[in-house]
């Protein structure tokens, strides 16, 4: 699959997490290799969960021009994996309680089209799961690492961010990504 990520030492995430001040983020361009529609895909990112504030972490979604597609965000006390079928309209959301503050989590977020269903697992804990049967909007959204649709941006350190395009992960590759709380690096992630 298609990946944006950052480069870490093995088995490390934290060494060369980013810092975001609230006005940084990473970005590119939409293109086909980013979109998805009704197939498999996964998100996956560590963060240093540090408040409660409205924060985004990673996605293609822009409000203000009607491009929602996928986002994985925090809404105060909720993280959520939040997805559109049709750029503007219902939003599905999979959503979790924010976990601890001043401390490192590892977010997953997928699309299951064969299931029907977008989930989110923070943790190596039991994924939260909403029926989604309608695909994601296929838009213009850049992919932000950071900050989404000129509204929430994070403050804070984000680590590896990855992308799956037309795969999920199995419940061993989430564990294994997790690796108890220490990360994997990608390059030793061959499922």
């Amino acid at each position: 699959g298609h990946q944006c990520r950052q480069r870490h030492e093995d088995g490390i995430v934290y060494g060369t997490a980013r810092t975001f001040n609230g006005t940084q983020y990473f970005r590119r361009n939409s293109e086909a290799a980013l979109q998805t529609g009704n197939i498999d895909f996964a998100l996956a990112a560590w963060v240093y969960v540090a408040d409660t504030a409205n924060r985004s972490i990673a996605g293609k979604f822009n409000y203000s021009t009607n491009n929602r597609e996928f986002a994985l965000i925090h809404e105060a006390t909720l993280a959520q994996f939040v997805v559109s079928a049709d750029g503007s309209g219902t939003l599905s959301r999979a959503q979790l309680s924010l976990p601890t503050q001043n401390a490192w989590h590892f977010y997953v977020a997928w699309h299951d089209a064969t299931a029907n269903k977008i989930y989110l697992q923070i943790d190596n804990g039991t994924p939260a799961e909403t029926a989604h049967s309608t695909g994601v909007f296929v838009g213009a959204s850049p992919f932000d690492i950071g900050y989404l649709f000129g509204v929430y941006s994070w403050s804070g350190r984000i680590g590896p961010v990855t992308f799956w395009k037309n795969r999920t992960l199995s419940a061993d590759d989430r564990t294994a990504l997790w690796n108890g709380g220490a990360g994997l690096a990608y390059s030793a992630f061959t499922s």
